[in-house]
Order: C-alpha cells, then structure tokens, then sequence
C-alpha cells in the first residue's frame, strides 16, 4: 500500500487568527486584514459580527477572537505569538 503524505501547512498568529475570526463573524477577514488601521478593523467586526455576539461590543468580539486563536495555538501546540501587534 503506498504511504500517503501530507504537508502540513506552518500556522502563524495571522492564520490563527482569520481562523478564529470565522467562529465570531459572518464572513471571513479579507487578506490584507492585518494592513487595516484598528479603527477599520473595529469596523469591519461591527459590519459582520455573527448574530449570537451582536450584543458586544466590536472590541469585546474581537478580544474573543483573539482568546480563541491563544487557545487554539496552545492547544494544538502551534508555538506563535498572538498577541504580537495586535
């Protein structure tokens, strides 16, 4: 039987983040997200925050976000800094 072999894809604290992002919003972060000011950022959370968080403020969300990508990396072990400019 022939070995199937995966790469596996180097998450950073980007990745980590966009992903988390998903659970919070209803659509993704665009790919230069990490290029937007905090208060367009702040704006783009506001405009599509999932309806369960709707209640929160786009700073609260966005700290969610961020708490889940931290835990994430410290599950899975994935060894990048979260909170790096961010």
């Amino acid at each position: 039987m022939k070995e199937i072999k995966m790469e596996r894809k180097k998450w950073n604290k980007d990745d980590l983040i966009a992903y988390a992002a998903g659970w919070y919003l209803s659509t993704t972060l665009p790919p230069d997200w990490t290029a937007l000011s905090k208060q367009q950022l702040m704006l783009l959370v506001s405009q599509n925050t999932w309806q369960p968080f709707e209640q929160y403020s786009p700073e609260e969300v966005w700290e969610f976000i961020l708490e889940m990508a931290v835990d994430l990396n410290l599950t899975f072990v994935l060894g990048a800094n979260i909170h790096e400019n961010h």
